[in-house]
This record gives structure tokens, sequence and C-alpha cells, in this order.
């Protein structure tokens, strides 16, 4: 799969920009570091926050215009072995799931795949020692 599908394609995902999406999205699974899940606030799709976070990790990714055509391969292998690519394929997917299904970006940080998605991009982080 090539790199290049993706319509923006990935900005470069520095450790503040990383840090700038959990901040946004903080309430829901990947909560800051000592404040548990089940502590904080109850986020919905219509939150603000989750749209400006989840929008702002697109950005970092990049935006798969043709991401149906990509998110079943890209799922077969894993949030664990995603390229940035990947990762813009499965934030516009978590995005327009919206859409179609009311609760689908809901069901996305309540099972852990949005911080999953947070975790793999911050790996994409590169290294600035």
């Amino acid at each position: 799969m090539s790199e290049d599908r993706t319509l923006t394609g990935p900005q470069e995902p520095t450790p503040e920009r990383v840090a700038a999406v959990r901040a946004v999205l903080a309430g829901g699974e990947g909560t800051p570091e000592g404040v548990p899940a089940g502590d904080a606030p109850s986020l919905s799709a219509d939150d603000d926050r989750v749209m400006n976070g989840l929008i702002a990790a697109q950005e970092l990714s990049g935006v798969d215009l043709d991401y149906l055509r990509h998110v079943d391969a890209v799922s077969d292998r894993g949030i664990a072995a995603a390229s940035l690519a990947d990762l813009g394929t499965l934030f516009t997917y978590v995005l327009r799931g919206e859409r179609f299904s009311e609760g689908h970006i809901r069901a996305a940080i309540a099972t852990g795949k949005v911080a999953r998605m947070l975790d793999r991009l911050a790996e994409w982080v590169p290294e600035t020692r």
C-alpha cells in the first residue's frame, strides 16, 4: 500500500503536536497520566474537543479520501504496525464513520482504539537527540 495515498500527506508528528492532540482529547481513553479514565468527564462526538482533537490527529497523519478501500487491510495489519498513512486511513474512518453511525466516535474512544491510534502516532515522533 502506498504511503502517498493520503490527500494532505502527513505533517511532522512532533512531540508537541501529539501532546496537543492528547490534551484536546483528555477525558476519554488515553487521559493524561495520573487521571484515571473513570474520573474523566464523559465525551461525545458532539463535543468540540473530540472533533478538534481527531481532526488534529488526522492532519498529522493525513486524510485518506479512499479510506473505505484501505480500511480493511489496515485493520487486518493492526494499529501496532500502522504507518502514518495507515493512521490517516484510520483517523479518516473514525471521523467519517460518525456521519453514518451515531456513536461511532464514542465507541472508538470507549474501546481504547483512539488511544492506541494516538500511541502509535506518538511512536512516529522523530527522535530529536
